[in-house]
């Protein structure tokens, strides 16, 4: 009896904590402890009300979801929501995310930098979603632009942002450019200096100060210990964050007093942003993308070369700009373009007329192929052909790039005669030809030759081989057991010059890769601009006597210019009767790196009557011209 009496007790306490584990349960289900999930970051995008509850479509983790709520005690409206959910039920809601609405300064890969919040850190699983009149899209972050102002920012519980959406489209019409010091030297300035006829405002949106400069009183900034200094008239404010300078007028133009352009201090449209680094100053002059385009095309191309010409360039500068600002390549320093010709040439030369109403008479017309638009490179001069892109570049680290199926390599001589400049042979033939007929047969660039002694191209080699190997270490090889590998340039690398031999050449026939042997060592050269850059004409290179003189077809000497013209070239070399070189003279056509269109064969068409869409399209094979907006 005693046994079953204990036997009927463990049974009751086994009864008793089933019963208990069981009101447990039901009580952390009901309170939505157990079995359910939670979400971070649902953006509510569609909301019907049913007879007992509401039914949701929600955007979670870039991924379209249908969830239901129990009844109509939980009724949510439209934004980003936290929430925690059982199977496709909302069981819990957790609050709204509250936006930063703010302008987009830089982009970074893995922060985005807000104009008043700083930078803010992406969170790793960031989702980007634009949102439209007919629904909302899952969107890939490189649609954030730069400058934009249509974004809604939402942080994570970390802090970091998690999720951004799109308001709409972003306009394509507003640019922002990084402007250089004197000589287009560097991004930084030591200080600023500048004057306005309409007077100037200068503030800091985050520190709300504001401060007005009169009507031609010059305002100086300058790098202080706890930001940027600004001084004018005797008086000196500090600001500790970005400062804004805008003209009071808007009609009015901000001149620059610190550096020089073409035509003397430079006066630009639009406002500026000026921030500080601790020591150097860096400036971005946000303005209308037409009237960008106004400072662009004369500094681009010269009025004589005609209207229709002139708006060949007005559209191959917008798709270039806007193409730029799309590929985000300065998103990291905040701007789209800089003014020199690492982007296209800005403000170097005076606005005039003709230019404007070039402009003017293109408004909003882009060049695209398939729908998107085109890398519209352009050049001064080509050599009676163009050259293929990926000839010319990399593309993300690898030699040959990728190819384009509307910039190719093809003949630009009137004639039409074609010619296999990837062959040494022929290359050689059309190159030292200097009665050939093109396009651009009234570029003063169009043939040219410089020779160099035997001691001077071996100083210019032995100096720049080491300074653009630091930047192109892949393209700078080194022979070493019978293989080119990229190793550190020795100083007094070359010794004594011996050799110089092309090893490829591309279809326009720029050189791809030229050797060089020394008796200290042999290197290859990769890629055209290193080739111009290491073999530099100018007498600080060659540390000659003599000034350097590149004899041109037209016009006078050019003396010791920075770089050569082209890598569009062939040479002879003088040897003694020991057969060591005594003499190395290049023969080149062309001035640039010849991929689109070249400008002075834009002029020759359109003195021929041709429309800038029949410029375009010898350029640009199988484009469309379309309004973009």
């Amino acid at each position: 009896m005693k046994n079953k009496h204990h036997k009927s007790k463990a049974i009751w306490i086994l009864l008793v904590l089933i019963a208990t584990f069981g009101l447990i349960f039901m009580m952390l289900y009901r309170t939505n402890l157990i079995f359910v999930k939670y979400a971070e970051h649902g953006v509510v995008t569609g909301k019907v009300e049913q007879e007992q509850n509401f039914k949701y479509d929600i955007l979670l983790y870039g991924k379209h979801y249908q969830f239901q709520t129990k009844d109509k005690n939980l009724n949510i409206d439209y934004g980003v929501i936290n929430f925690k959910y059982r199977k496709d039920t909302i069981v819990q809601f957790l609050g709204y995310i509250e936006p930063l609405q703010e302008k987009i300064m830089s982009i970074a890969p893995s922060s985005i930098e807000l104009e008043y919040s700083g930078i803010i850190n992406t969170a790793k699983n960031f989702n980007v979603y634009k949102m439209l009149d007919n629904g909302v899209s899952t969107e890939s972050p490189d649609e954030i632009y730069v400058g934009a102002r249509n974004i809604k920012s939402y942080k994570d519980k970390n802090g970091n942002i998690k999720t951004a959406i799109i308001m709409g489209n972003t306009p394509l019409d507003i640019m922002r450019v990084g402007i250089k010091d004197q000589g287009f030297d560097s991004l930084g300035h030591t200080s600023i200096e500048f004057i306005s006829e309409g007077g100037i405002n200068i503030e800091s949106v985050k520190e709300n100060k504001k401060i007005q400069i009169k009507p031609n009183c010059k305002a100086v900034l300058t790098p202080s210990q706890n930001g940027i200094l600004l001084s004018f008239e005797g008086v000196n404010t500090e600001f500790k964050s970005r400062v804004y300078a805008s003209p009071s007028d808007s009609k009015s133009y901000i001149k620059f007093l610190s550096f020089k352009r073409g035509y003397g201090s430079p006066a630009y449209r639009g406002y500026f942003e000026i921030t500080c680094d601790g020591e150097k100053l860096h400036v971005v002059n946000e303005v209308d993308l037409e009237d960008y385009l106004c400072q662009v095309v004369p500094s681009e191309m010269p009025a004589s070369f005609g209207l229709e010409a002139l708006k060949a360039q007005a559209v191959a500068a917008r798709t270039y700009a806007i193409s730029d600002m799309i590929s985000k390549r300065y998103a990291s320093e905040g701007f789209h373009v800089d003014d020199s010709t690492m982007s296209q040439v800005y403000n170097n030369s005076p606005e005039n007329e003709l230019a404007t109403r070039a402009v003017h008479e293109t408004e909003g017309l882009v060049m695209k192929y398939d729908g998107a638009l085109i890398d519209a490179k352009y050049y001064s001069t080509s050599h009676g052909y163009g050259a293929n892109p990926d000839e010319i570049w990399s593309s993300n680290g690898i030699f040959p790039g990728n190819k384009s199926v509307y910039l190719t390599a093809k003949s630009y001589l009137l004639d039409g005669s074609e010619y296999d400049l990837s062959s040494e042979d022929e290359a050689y033939r059309f190159f030292k030809d200097w009665d050939l007929k093109s396009y651009d047969s009234n570029s003063p660039y169009f043939r040219w030759k410089v020779t160099f002694t035997k001691q001077e191209l071996q100083n210019t080699i032995e100096k720049n081989l080491p300074i653009v190997y630091e930047d192109e270490s892949n393209y700078i090889l080194t022979l070493a057991d019978g293989k080119y590998i990229s190793e550190k340039i020795p100083d007094n690398c070359l010794g004594n010059l011996k050799d110089l031999k092309v090893t490829r050449r591309g279809g326009g026939g720029n050189i791809m890769e030229l050797v060089i042997e020394g008796s200290k060592g042999t290197y290859k050269i990769i890629k055209e601009l290193n080739v111009r850059y290491v073999l530099r004409p100018r007498k600080s290179d060659t540390k000659g006597d003599r000034d350097i003189a590149i004899e041109r077809i037209k016009s006078k000497d050019l003396i010791n210019p920075s770089l050569l013209p082209s890598a569009f070239m062939v040479f002879d070399i003088t040897r003694n009767p020991n057969q060591e070189i005594e003499y190395v003279t290049f023969y080149g056509g062309g001035y640039g790196h010849g991929v689109g269109m070249s400008q002075y064969g834009a002029g020759y068409l359109a003195s021929n009557g041709h429309s800038f869409k029949d410029i375009l399209n010898t350029y640009y094979t199988g484009i469309d011209i379309e309004k973009i907006y």
